[in-house]
Formats: C-alpha cells, structure tokens, sequence
C-alpha cells in the first residue's frame, strides 16, 4: 500500500463531501498547515459554510487562532460574514471583539481597511445614520463635505446605510451633495440594489428606489 503525502491527502480532502467540514475543525484547533493545504486543493471553500452556517473563520475565532485567521482571510473567507438571522452580530469580527480577542480583531480591522477603503470617518459617519441622529449627520457633512464618499467596515457609503434605512429624505439631500449613485459597496450592490434586495415589497422602498433612479 502506498502511503498518502500530505498533499495528497489535502487533495483527497478537497473532493470529499465533508471539506467544509474538515477545514472547520482544523481552523478551531489551530492546524494552519492542514488549512493551507486544503485550501490549496480547493480554494473554493473559502466562501463555503458549514452545515450550522458558519465559516472556517468562526472557528479560528471560536479556538482563539490569530494566524490560522490570517491565512483563512487572506484566502478570501470574509470577516463580516455573519450568521442568519443576526448578521450583523455574529460575524467573525465581532465575535473577536466579545472575546476580547485585540490582536485578531486588529488583523481583521486592518484588512478590511485595506481591501474595502474603510475610514474611521466613514464608519462614525454610516453609525450616526443608522442611529438615526440627522444633527450628526449635517454636522459632519457642514464640516467635511467629502465625508460622503467615506465607506464603513462594509464597504457602504452613507447614501448605502441612508437608503437601506429608508431615509428618504436624507437620500435626497446625499444625492444633492454629490453622493455616488452607482457606487458599489457591501456584496457589490448600488444603493438601489440593496435596498430593494432587503425590501422586495416595500413602499417606502420603492419611492427610495425612484429618489435613486433619477440621478
């Protein structure tokens, strides 16, 4: 009998029914080589889920494994990947960032800032909009104009975060300002694409929708 090489057996892995499965157990334990080479056989599963819906990168986070997130990040596994029905609670950044995990959640923060433009203004700027505080908003914008253009940890500008609020008239006034209509944020959706991908039948949504078609 011919006994397997590690490649071989990472390549075996990747054909097999339970890759996801194998490559969510080696991340929890730590194993960054075996996830290497598994990942190297099939990079597909960066964008797998297991059958509980969660990524490899959870379980980096869920066994504390900094570098074994690295590896699973710079393969393209996304750290703002949350779980069905809370996304946005659950993802693997913020799931670092309850357990107290810096130095992991410093590494995620720092290659979403890269990958996607992220600022510290773009981020306060989508927060003071999701929470709804206009006074905020037309401060920031008296004081920065440009902040407009700014992106969150997701990639979205605040006409993304406006729309998908249904703030309409705040839409209108980004849109005034010179906001970007068709820029691509979170999933590499428009702003009309993402507000009608989160509301199919919405009126509101809809007249959102026209406010964006017009410019």
């Amino acid at each position: 009998m011919v006994k397997k090489t590690p490649e071989d057996q990472a390549s075996s892995e990747a054909n097999s029914p339970v890759d996801i499965v194998r490559l969510c157990g080696a991340a929890e334990v730590g194993d960054t080589d075996l996830v290497r080479r598994i990942l190297a056989a099939n990079p597909a599963l960066s964008g797998h889920q297991d059958p509980l819906r969660r990524t490899p990168l959870h379980y980096a986070v869920f066994g504390g494994h900094t570098e074994t997130a690295r590896v699973l990040i710079e393969a393209g596994v996304d750290p703002l990947r949350g779980l069905y029905p809370v996304r946005e609670f659950t993802s693997p950044l913020v799931m670092a960032q309850d357990r107290g995990m810096d130095d992991m959640a410093a590494m995620m923060l720092a290659y979403l800032n890269e990958r996607q433009a992220t600022t510290t203004r773009g981020e306060t700027f989508s927060l003071a909009i999701r929470d709804g505080a206009l006074d905020r908003v037309a401060a920031m914008m008296e004081a920065d104009p440009e902040v407009i253009h700014e992106t969150d940890l997701n990639g979205d500008t605040g006409l993304h975060v406006a729309a998908m609020g249904r703030q309409r008239q705040l839409v209108a006034d980004l849109l005034d300002r010179g906001a970007e209509v068709d820029r691509r944020g979170d999933a590499g959706r428009r702003p009309i694409e993402a507000i009608l991908a989160r509301y199919e039948r919405d009126a509101m949504a809809f007249m959102i929708a026209g406010v964006l078609l017009a410019h």
